[in-house]
């Protein structure tokens, strides 16, 4: 004899009802019929559930009920992810946060995994691939950095604060929301950091007679340092840095002016200097670990290893 049904007014989920499902799971008011052998294969937490269970437990449809305490959207994301191991790599960013909160709270290694992998696609740690993605708003960069560290995921923060400073500080003041104050101090660290090593630059490669005293190379840098100089100052007030870009631009006025080739030669060399000099400082810029600390938190995980290898 089953006890005696329980069923107060809820809605049966459209997409997780399965007619052949031996257990319910209740998010708020919404209702998902699936098999406790899906779940508790993929997760430890539902293991555990499952077991624990109450002899008085309530009853719906005649299976057992499990409440969850998470919202019926994030409950329906997971379970679908749970059935049908959609494909991560082409999938909405917000989903895709959704998701991996919820494999991280439920310890669903497999997903979590494939997840993680999906998103250092998608945001490489590498100096060359950092450049402004229009596709991706600012809101949703925010709450990829929130996920991160929600879900424990310090790997993804250094690209997702970088991608930051090509945003205006107006833009990040309105967009910050209910993120934690310690957001905006590590985006405001991070940003007058890399200002001051860009400004620091340019006023060196002014300043330096480099291959030649020629009066030519001379002008030809004071006209690109001064410009560029200018144009970050005005950045600093408000506007966006965008690192990646500034440097190629320098390196590009480099090519139509009329310095010659040696000091050409020199400057790209000294760029290239100090971009590697911001990448390998940019977790700690950013007030989080430094590079080294993140490789040895990735363990012997081929994939974690593999993106943080050859980084620039």
């Amino acid at each position: 004899m089953f006890p005696t049904p329980t069923n107060p007014v809820r809605t049966r989920s459209k997409q997780m009802w399965m007619d052949d499902g031996n257990m319910v799971l209740a998010a708020k008011d919404v209702v998902f019929r699936v098999h406790r052998s899906q779940l508790a294969r993929q997760s430890v937490v539902f293991t555990d559930m499952f077991v624990s269970s109450p002899r008085d437990a309530e009853w719906y449809d005649g299976v057992p009920v499990f409440r969850l305490e998470d919202s019926s959207e994030d409950v329906l994301q997971l379970l679908l992810a749970l059935y049908d191991s959609p494909c991560y790599t082409s999938m909405d960013l917000t989903q895709l946060a959704i998701i991996f909160r919820m494999s991280t709270k439920y310890m669903v290694d497999s997903v979590r995994r494939a997840i993680l992998e999906a998103l250092l696609q998608r945001f490489p740690i590498k100096w060359v691939k950092m450049r402004k993605d229009p596709s991706i708003s600012l809101s949703t960069r925010l709450n990829l950095i929130d996920m991160a560290y929600e879900a424990n995921a310090q790997i993804l923060l250094p690209a997702l604060y970088f991608g930051l400073t090509s945003y205006s500080t107006s833009d990040i003041l309105a967009a910050l929301g209910d993120l934690p104050s310690c957001t905006l101090a590590h985006y405001f660290s991070g940003r007058e950091a890399i200002a001051s090593q860009l400004s620091g630059l340019l006023a060196e490669l002014m300043a330096t007679r480099l291959c030649c005293k020629s009066t030519t190379c001379v002008e030809a840098w004071r006209v690109i340092g001064s410009t560029r100089l200018i144009n970050l100052v005005l950045s600093l007030v408000n506007g966006p840095i965008c690192p990646v870009e500034t440097l190629s631009a320098i390196e590009g006025s480099l090519l139509v002016s009329e310095a010659c080739g040696p000091c050409q030669g020199h400057s790209r060399a000294a760029i290239n200097v100090k971009a590697r000099a911001i990448w390998n400082s940019l977790p700690k810029l950013f007030g989080w670990v430094s590079w080294d600390l993140l490789r040895r938190r990735a363990g012997t995980d081929p994939v974690l290893l593999g993106y943080l290898g050859d980084m620039y």
